[in-house]
């Protein structure tokens, strides 16, 4: 970290797809800091703001990417996303803040206080049980929210560099093609990009 941290920026390139494979890892492992710590390395890449903080230096991403570029890259963030949303367990999966023992009047006790054996390891199922619906909870909370978070910033893209007219649509809409594949998400940001696209002109 010291060696990294002490290069020139210059020196320091994040390639989209590099980028994008380590996303998808991080989705696929259900881990919430690396995916969190690959949006960040992807919000370098544009130059552009990301969940309302600055704007990234541009040097950190590489030189010359064509609008269509910029914007296959971040809507591959959100695709990559996307997957990694579960709505099922977002809707069913809900978790208490504290577990009761089997017959025990009062909740949060340690399992160790447990004294007969099978209350105890049934104690302790739910217990795991319960974290386990909560770290679910958490992992698709913050998903949501970085999806939310990327579409407004994919919108300030569009709305830099697009406009609404047959040859800029045509192409946003061939890049939203290639790049989503769910239907739903697709569906959601042709009609939201093509809202921010700049007026036509006359």
């Amino acid at each position: 970290m010291v060696a990294l941290l002490a290069a020139p920026a210059a020196e320091i390139e994040i390639r989209p797809a590099e980028v994008l494979a380590r996303l998808k890892a991080a989705v696929a492992a259900k881990d919430i800091d690396a995916t969190g710590a690959a949006c960040n390395e992807a919000a370098r890449i544009s130059g552009e703001p990301y969940q309302g903080g600055p704007m990234y230096p541009t040097q950190n991403g590489p030189a010359g990417l064509t609008r269509r570029e910029k914007l296959e890259f971040r809507l591959g963030v959100l695709d990559r996303l996307v997957t990694g949303i579960d709505q099922d367990e977002l809707r069913h999966e809900a978790f208490a803040l504290n577990v009761w023992a089997p017959g025990v009047p009062s909740a949060g006790m340690d399992p160790r206080d447990v004294k007969n054996p099978l209350v105890r390891k049934e104690y302790e199922r739910r217990i795991a049980e319960n974290k386990r619906k909560a770290d679910n909870n958490r992992r698709n909370n913050l998903l949501e929210h970085l999806k939310t978070n990327w579409i407004r910033s994919t919108e300030y893209i569009v709305a830099r560099y697009y406009r609404n007219d047959p040859a800029d649509m045509a192409e946003f809409n061939s890049a939203l093609s290639a790049v989503v594949h769910d239907e739903a998400l697709r569906s959601q940001l042709e009609t939201r990009f093509e809202a921010a696209a700049k007026p036509a002109t006359r």
